[in-house]
């Protein structure tokens, strides 16, 4: 008789691997179920760690991006934002470490709230942080929540629309619920907003008013003098086409003006030295900061240029700070009308006066 020996033969691919697997699971039950355990964790670990870093990534990179092309002057140092996780609520921090700003923000799973959490940390404890230790005040906390939300707004609206109905339901809605203040102040933003003059004029200015003002105790004028700020943009943002409103904010710590530069028929006649003459008129009445804005069209755009250029050879201690191009929602006789709009910042910084208590 001839003995015959089981002998098991497994092929090659995928069919091998799980004839294998049955075989074990057979033969060692507990043994297998223990290490599939351990490869489990081992995988969960694994994918959950590159969750995180793509997370940590995808929020780095868009908060980057949007401070990026913020670019205020004399600002804090916005550039290279990093995240680190931490478990703990009360270890949540910012952190300014080797030229970078750490973030330190508590772990969570959903995508979303962890950009929209990071976006709201980076507006609150980061931008304006030092005009807004001058509002440390009782009756300023809507000023400054305002700010904050409506800037944490506008981030998720460049970077991250899919968040929106996160950062409304976490943030926008509770917070404006509880207080109408809140609500004109975003409502005054808003309008501010519809002509691109939110970033880089309003935003601007209280950056330098943040880096001038050195006073241990917070004030009411300072509270007094932004809302009357705000007040002059906001009737910049209803001023119909063609209207004349008044032009310079000479403020006790701000002083800037808007200039629009210019009209067709000065264009056409190429009057660059009557309009420096009025842009340097507002510098010879102290204002710090001119801006001059225009129609962004070829013609317009060229002739604001060579406007600017005359301006520095008049005023040579005069520096150029950015120029920019954007849609403004201009007021007209029936409706608002997208225009695209160019910017040109004009600071002189001899004008700078810091005060002390």
């Amino acid at each position: 008789m001839t003995n015959f020996s089981p002998t098991i033969y497994f092929g090659g691919g995928s069919g091998t691997t799980a004839l294998l697997i049955i075989y074990l699971l057979i033969k060692y039950p507990d043994h297998v179920k223990k290490w599939i355990g351990i490869l489990s964790r081992f995988l969960n670990y694994i994918f959950k760690k590159s969750d995180y870093f793509s997370t940590k990534w995808e929020i780095e990179g868009k908060l980057n991006s949007f401070a990026a092309d913020l670019e205020t002057d004399g600002g804090v140092p916005y550039n290279r934002l990093s995240i680190k996780w931490t478990a703990r609520r009360e270890d949540e921090a910012i952190v300014f470490e080797d030229g970078q700003t750490i973030i330190v923000m508590r772990d969570k799973n959903h995508r979303n709230k962890n950009f929209v959490h990071a976006a709201y940390f980076y507006t609150s404890k980061i931008l304006l942080d030092k005009v807004k230790r001058k509002l440390n005040k009782e009756n300023a906390k809507n000023l400054k929540l305002s700010l904050d939300l409506f800037t944490t707004q506008k981030i998720i609206q460049k970077e991250n629309k899919s968040a929106m109905d996160q950062f409304v339901n976490d943030f926008l809605y509770p917070e404006t619920n509880k207080s109408d203040e809140l609500k004109k102040y975003i409502e005054r933003f808003k309008k501010i907003d519809t002509v691109g003059l939110f970033f880089p004029i309003l935003i601007q200015e209280l950056t330098y008013l943040g880096n001038k003002i050195h006073l241990t105790t917070p004030t009411d004028e300072i509270l007094t003098e932004i809302k009357n700020l705000i007040f002059f943009l906001e009737n910049w943002s209803e001023r119909q086409v063609g209207q004349n409103i008044q032009e310079d904010f000479l403020g006790k710590y701000t002083k800037c003006s808007i200039k629009i530069v210019a009209s067709h028929i000065s264009r056409e006649l190429d009057r660059v030295e009557q309009q420096r003459n009025r842009v340097c008129n507002a510098f010879s009445h102290g204002c710090e900061n001119v801006y001059v804005i225009g129609n962004a069209e070829i013609k317009s755009k060229k002739f604001i240029n060579k406007v600017v250029e005359a301006i520095l050879i008049h005023k040579p201690n005069l520096k150029v700070v950015k120029s920019d191009e954007f849609i403004a929602r201009i007021k007209g006789y029936i409706s608002r009308i997208p225009t695209p709009n160019y910017l040109v910042h004009i600071h002189n910084p001899e004008a700078v006066e810091h005060i002390y208590e």
